[in-house]
């Protein structure tokens, strides 16, 4: 049974360790879909703990989708998260207002960023990301005053590639066919291309169970089957990947993609990845 993306906030505890890295930089090939943006707008100068404040923030992306804007502190020397915020938006571009309480607890040095993501995703399927900085005060100094949160879809027709992963199960079930909604956008007069959705391990990108279908030229809703051993045992996470690519070519090759990590196997009536998914 299929279900729209609700947050899932267990996995994004975990997932803001990796932080650290230098998110601006990507070891992935581009594709041909634009990519989205986020900026700061306005953020106080300092904050205080135990003190509500303000940031407010301006995003951009190709198409609409429900995706949720994460504002997250972590502590700049450990990279444990001390204080954040999610705010949830369904149009391509807008502006939002975050609100965030700094806890009594909070340790110094601060490290601020904001990222966006689809719905349910976190810090490893991040679509744009941006910094900036509050130190701690005896008050909020410079506060921003809170907006009326905006969305707006796009104005004009698509006119690039694109797939994303449109709806997906909370849990792939082994042994049996899970369907999967893929969306995609094909633009006119290209070579034979394929839309894929493959299931794949976290580790080491071992392929569970995959499947394609000939795309066509256009905007199109797809489903697709997954068709999951009986003998898929899954000890870790998985991660969920749609791809647009030539027919014969390199994944390197590949027009577009889209990732979701909030899935998971169940086997033998047993949740293999504890707290991952609903119930």
């Amino acid at each position: 049974m299929l279900r729209k993306m609700t947050l899932f906030m267990a996995v994004a505890a975990a997932s803001l360790a990796f932080a650290g890295a230098d998110a601006s930089v990507s070891t992935e090939p581009e594709t041909r879909t634009p990519k989205p943006m986020l900026k700061v707008l306005c953020m106080p100068k300092s904050v205080a703990l135990n003190t509500p404040f303000y940031v407010n923030l301006e995003y951009a992306a190709p198409f609409s989708r429900p995706m949720a804007i994460h504002v997250d502190l972590l502590n700049a020397d450990t990279n444990e998260w001390q204080a954040g915020d999610v705010v949830k938006v369904t149009g391509a571009a807008g502006k939002v207002t975050s609100r965030i309480v700094v806890p009594q607890d909070a340790k110094t040095p601060f490290k601020w960023f904001a990222y966006i993501a689809p719905q349910d995703e976190n810090w490893p399927n991040m679509l744009a990301t941006t910094t900036f900085t509050a130190d701690l005060g005896a008050k909020v100094m410079a506060p921003c005053a809170p907006l009326r949160n905006t969305a707006r879809s796009p104005s004009k027709p698509v006119d690039f590639d694109y797939v994303l992963v449109k709806d997906y199960p909370s849990a792939f079930h082994a042994g049996a066919k899970t369907p999967v909604e893929v969306q995609y956008n094909l633009m006119p007069d290209q070579p034979s291309m394929y839309v894929s959705a493959t299931l794949l391990r976290s580790s080491d990108n071992t392929v569970v169970v995959s499947a394609q279908e000939k795309a066509k030229e256009g905007e199109h809703d797809l489903t697709m089957f997954m068709d999951v051993p009986a003998d898929a045992l899954m000890s870790e996470p998985v991660y969920l990947m749609a791809v647009l690519k030539p027919a014969g070519k390199a994944f390197s090759e590949r027009v577009a993609e889209d990732r979701v990590w909030a899935t998971s196997v169940w086997q033998q009536r047993r949740m293999l990845r504890a707290g991952a998914a609903d119930n």
